[in-house]
């Protein structure tokens, strides 16, 4: 039996949109002729306590879940195109068939698709989140292991707020600083965001920056403080 499709990201719960909340894959060992067929999706996970992109192919196995950390999503075709998305962390289940393996990769925070244009307002601001990510975790000095640990404290849709607001806080800019092109683009896709969660959600009263956040989650509980 042929897939029954290449990959499908679910409507946005958003009105306008601000991403999705799920991604399901179709995962084939052979070509299908279809426009975009899939081989494989790499996807952001911790594998022997350090972050790689772990390969995932059909394989015929039962169904099972596996965590994901936020990240990009690569899907690759068999004839070598690449699709990407980004997810601020979520979980993937796998649905074995006999001729195709689907993946649904879903997330409490929007997953966003990824286009192939590297200076989308969207790809931009996500390029800005993996960047402030990565600054935190080089600050610390933690194993991977540790700091996506005391990061897993965060659900997703925490995160995507915490990143939200990181953004803004990390943009203001001095007085008579000129901004570039680029970051004008962060900053307005960032905005816009706030404001279409804040008109469905509401937005929470206090929202801690990431070094906030890590810096809570890596403090020592009450219950193992001395004394």
């Amino acid at each position: 039996m042929p897939a029954p499709f290449e990959y499908i990201f679910y409507p946005s719960r958003y009105a306008p949109s601000l991403g999705h909340p799920q991604l399901d894959i179709c995962l084939s060992a052979v070509s299908t002729q279809r426009f975009f067929d899939m081989t494989s999706v790499h996807l952001p996970a911790l594998v022997d306590g350090r972050l790689e992109l772990e390969r995932v192919i059909h394989h015929g196995a039962a169904a099972q879940t596996q965590p994901i950390c936020p990240g990009r999503i690569v899907m690759e075709a068999h004839n070598g195109d690449r699709a990407e998305a980004f997810s601020f962390g979520g979980e993937m289940t796998l649905e074995a068939h006999d001729d195709y393996t689907i993946g649904r990769i879903i997330s409490s925070a929007p997953i966003f698709s990824l286009g192939a244009d590297v200076l989308a307002p969207v790809r931009l601001m996500m390029d800005e989140v993996l960047a402030l990510i990565a600054k935190e975790r080089a600050r610390r000095h933690d194993t991977d292991e540790a700091f996506w640990s005391r990061l897993a404290h965060l659900t997703p849709y925490q995160l995507f707020l915490v990143m939200l607001h990181t953004l803004q806080v990390n943009g203001a800019r001095p007085p008579g600083a000129q901004p570039s092109p680029q970051y004008d683009l962060i900053q307005t896709a960032a905005q816009r965001a706030v404001e279409i969660v804040r008109a469905q959600d509401g937005w929470p009263t206090a929202v801690p920056t990431l070094t906030e956040a890590i810096e809570k989650h890596a403090q020592p509980s009450k219950d193992n403080s001395p004394g």
